[in-house]
């Protein structure tokens, strides 16, 4: 059995950090299931702030990493809790399949993409990673091993899609894959100067497989409703059309050069004059065009900088994600960005996506509407301006994604998500069997 060793964790976002237990077994019979106290189990530590770890005792699932089976046919695949989504593009492009729903980096686990219910830029059309999740093996509080999917166990697959970890220790993943013919993406970048014409490009433009778009805020104007931003949409590119691209990729190169920074690299240069210099280059950078890119490029810019998160220093930084429908989506838009404005506290990245189909998983954050990701340092300015994006939120129906929450209290999580909360209610635990919580689930009353 696995020993606990003591180990500073923390988030994506490097705030907060703690102290905690940890245990790295080599394969899922050994995981030491004989403790006091509650668990969590971990994968790459990609969510943004602490519902990955426990400080009684985490459990690290990266060594069950084996691809478990590949039907090349019909793009079905079946992996273990610490696969990557990297170890899975690596497999299955070179057969003409690709993931079905792909979120901004390819260094998350299969099992953490559950657990989070990840979304990516084309839930408009296909909808969170669970509508393609075939089943999942987790063992639950009994320290049992269980089976569970649409046809067996399903309020405990519900619970489990984006659950946050919290119902078990989820061992095995089985989903679809997409079929696809090339590694390209035809993309088609175009440059909107007010935020009603870009949702109207978002609406007109539903049946492209992906959308996306950068926001600067620092340009943002109520009075006449000036926004400027760069609206970016893809197709998964036909072997047809990739016959007239130069240079072609014919190799699978999608890994990442190891570019790093120094630790808080941005720290001294963050500042507002510097983030609308920041904003206009990149405008200046992506202005109208069509081309054809490698998928990796498309979904996985960042990826490109190993450690980008520890740009801003030790204190780490905040990414806020919220969801509002369409009914109020311009409305809430507009205060959040009155705010931004107020406050003169601008996000380093700010990011808007259409959101789809409602997803089966209680605690999930996927719902129709807008969502939009904003990155802040993680100080005392930027903390009291989310609190009043809380409540803007909370009167606009709206709910916060939880796998980039690192501050949210308790009374605020409850008024915008009660529904949800009551449906997920977990079962009393009986004596001797096993709690699942992290230092989030704790922090929020889930």
């Amino acid at each position: 059995m696995a020993v606990l060793i003591k180990k500073e964790l923390k988030g994506w976002g490097n705030f907060p950090k703690k102290i905690v237990k940890v245990q790295y077994p080599p394969d899922k019979k050994n995981i030491n299931l004989n403790i006091k106290g509650s668990i969590i189990a971990r994968g790459m530590g990609r969510s943004y702030g602490d519902c990955s770890f426990n400080k009684n005792h985490t459990v690290d699932m990266l060594s069950i990493n084996k691809i478990l089976n590949f039907d090349k046919k019909q793009g079905i695949i079946s992996v273990e809790a610490g696969v990557t989504l990297k170890d899975v593009l690596e497999l299955v492009v070179k057969h003409g399949w690709f993931p079905p729903v792909s979120p901004g980096t390819k260094y998350v686990t299969i099992a953490g993409m559950v657990a989070c219910d990840v979304h990516g830029k084309n839930h408009h059309n296909l909808g969170s990673f669970s509508n393609f999740v075939r089943e999942i093996e987790i063992i639950d509080a009994s320290r049992k091993i269980k089976k569970c999917s649409r046809k067996i166990n399903f309020n405990l697959f519900k619970k489990t899609i984006g659950g946050m970890g919290l119902t078990g220790i989820i061992t095995e993943v089985k989903f679809q894959l997409l079929k696809i013919e090339s590694s390209y993406i035809k993309q088609e970048v175009s440059n909107y100067f007010s935020l009603s014409n870009l949702m109207k490009k978002f609406e007109k433009e539903k049946n492209q497989e992906y959308s996306v778009a950068w926001l600067d805020l620092t340009s943002y104007n109520k009075s006449n409703g000036y926004l400027k931003s760069v609206f970016f949409m893809g197709n998964h590119a036909k072997k047809r059309e990739i016959k007239l691209v130069k240079n072609k990729e014919y190799k699978l190169n999608f890994n990442d050069k190891d570019v790093k920074f120094p630790i808080g690299f941005l720290k001294f240069f963050i500042s507002n004059l510097t983030i609308s210099i920041f904003n206009i280059l990149y405008l200046l950078n992506n202005q109208p065009s069509k081309k054809f890119i490698h998928f990796n490029k498309f979904f996985y810019p960042l990826d490109g900088i190993k450690n980008w998160n520890k740009i801003y220093g030790k204190e780490g930084f905040l990414q806020y994600q919220f969801v509002v429908s369409k009914k109020n989506s311009y409305k809430t838009l507009e205060l959040i960005f009155e705010v931004i404005k107020s406050k003169k506290c601008y996000p380093t990245l700010a990011v808007l996506k259409l959101m789809g189909k409602e997803s089966i998983g209680y605690l999930s954050f996927a719902r129709k509407g807008y969502t939009l990701a904003l990155d802040f340092p993680a100080n005392e300015q930027s903390k009291s301006v989310l609190i009043l994006f809380d409540k803007i939120i909370k009167e606009n129906q709206g709910s916060i994604y939880l796998a980039k929450d690192s501050r949210m209290n308790k009374k605020i999580y409850k008024e915008i998500s009660k529904k949800s909360i009551q449906l997920f209610s977990k079962q009393k635990k009986q004596k001797d069997q096993l709690s699942f919580s992290s230092f989030q689930s704790k922090r929020l009353g889930i």
